[in-house]
């Protein structure tokens, strides 16, 4: 249980805003990466959940399927 509070609190916090700038090729200091990550990462979590809620897809296997994909992602 530890392990997955753990993974819940990255896939919100830290994994799709680290995949956005990879995407964007961002280059800025390291602090600005940091809070960059943070709030790109709460603003997709934000949207992913409403969309998902929106067409009534809101369901663990959603959910497994979009962190595979966010892990996939980082690499």
């Amino acid at each position: 249980m530890f392990l997955l509070g753990i993974l819940a609190f990255l896939q919100i916090t830290v994994i799709p805003g680290t995949i956005i700038l990879k995407a964007s090729n961002f280059h800025g200091t390291i602090l600005q990466r940091i809070g960059y990550a943070f709030a790109l990462s709460l603003m997709a979590s934000y949207f992913l959940v409403f969309f998902l809620t929106a067409i009534r897809l809101y369901n663990q296997s959603a959910l497994i399927t979009v962190l595979s994909g966010e892990i996939l992602g980082l690499f």
